[in-house]
């Protein structure tokens, strides 16, 4: 187990999908809530739910914490930094809530090499923006991006000097999001 933080974004407002994803079932009943925290359970041994409502996280997982976005509406960024500024931990591992397909197996890959840079997937010459491992050390590099104008996700990743982790196009659906209706009744058979 890495001694990583694992770190669920929980505060989008799921305007496509038209209620909050967390809450969402999969077809063997957990919410996507609970599905992301076991997965980042089976690699961390903490994890954070960053933004949404504290109400969401499930009650049967002991080993996260809540912690709201300090920047809200502002994106994953607000996530990332919340987690980094949260003082749980030096290392942290980002999922969004709506990746159904990743895996632990998938995710170590981010865990292995330099505990000091950025680590990223990338399909040919595509950043994968989530999952990424991000250390301590891309805080300020954070702070610049949220203080500026192009608040996106890749452009944290690139300004950040990442440690890229290429896999190969047939890997793409594993990094899938979930946003529409339509993409959960695809994706999870209900809806």
């Amino acid at each position: 187990m890495s001694s990583a933080v694992g770190v669920v974004l929980a505060g989008g407002v799921s305007c496509r999908m038209g209620r909050p994803k967390a809450l969402l079932a999969l077809p063997n009943g957990k919410s996507f809530i609970e599905h992301a925290l076991e997965l980042l359970a089976r690699v961390t041994s903490l994890q954070l739910v960053a933004g949404g409502e504290a109400a969401w996280t499930p009650t049967g997982i002991k080993t996260y914490r809540h912690i709201a976005d300090l920047h809200p509406g502002q994106g994953p960024l607000a996530g990332i930094e919340a987690a980094l500024d949260s003082g749980f931990g030096t290392e942290y591992l980002v999922i969004a809530i709506d990746q159904l397909r990743l895996s632990d197996e998938l995710l170590a890959r981010l865990l292995e090499g330099d505990k000091n840079r950025l680590h990223s997937f990338r399909i040919q010459d595509s950043i994968v923006p989530l999952p990424i491992y991000v250390p301590i050390a891309a805080r300020g590099v954070l702070k610049t991006i949220i203080a500026g104008d192009n608040r996106s996700l890749r452009r944290f990743i690139e300004s950040a000097d990442p440690l890229f982790h290429n896999v190969p196009r047939e890997w793409a659906p594993n990094f899938e999001s979930i946003n529409t209706p339509d993409d959960y009744r695809r994706l999870c058979g209900v809806g």
